[in-house]
């Protein structure tokens, strides 16, 4: 086993730093070092931004769509009680729920006037209640449970 390793220069802020490679002789790894000799490359610390900047962008992309389609919801969804952290979960995890029922097309309307088949309706009455439920806690507690087939996370 051989290490290759070569001085690069960061692309991003100009900063030199090395990189390490295992290889199993001396002759990849010398191989190896003349190919990346010369190249530019991205630092840790500059990756490392780079891949938090990018799942932060993910989160307000997921984020407006959560919000769009909660605005859609016809519902009238009480305020959740509970602390701050409880409270801001519990909304992340009730607005992803609303998202993905909406995304799958649930009828909102027979939700709001209760208006389900007879052979369900203890059932639906529940997922309903479920999700009017206002205590945070209770929304915490729910992860991994279904509501109209749709797993709270």
């Amino acid at each position: 086993m051989a290490i290759a390793k070569v001085e690069l220069k960061c692309s991003v802020c100009g900063e030199t730093y090395t990189a390490e490679k295992k290889c199993y002789n001396r002759t990849e790894a010398n191989n190896w070092e003349s190919y990346m000799s010369g190249r530019d490359g991205t630092c840790r610390e500059c990756y490392g931004k780079m891949m938090a900047a990018k799942r932060e962008q993910g989160k307000a992309e997921e984020a407006a769509k959560v919000a769009e389609a909660v605005t859609k919801c016809p519902l009238s969804l009480p305020e959740l009680i509970g602390s701050e952290k409880q409270v801001k979960w519990a909304n992340d995890l009730r607005n992803r729920l609303i998202a993905q029922m909406s995304i799958r097309g649930i009828k909102w309307n027979i939700i709001a006037n209760r208006e389900f088949p007879e052979a369900h309706k203890d059932e639906l009455n529940a997922n309903a209640d479920k999700l009017l439920e206002s205590s945070a806690k209770a929304w915490i507690d729910m992860r991994g449970t279904e509501i109209f087939g749709i797993r709270v996370d």
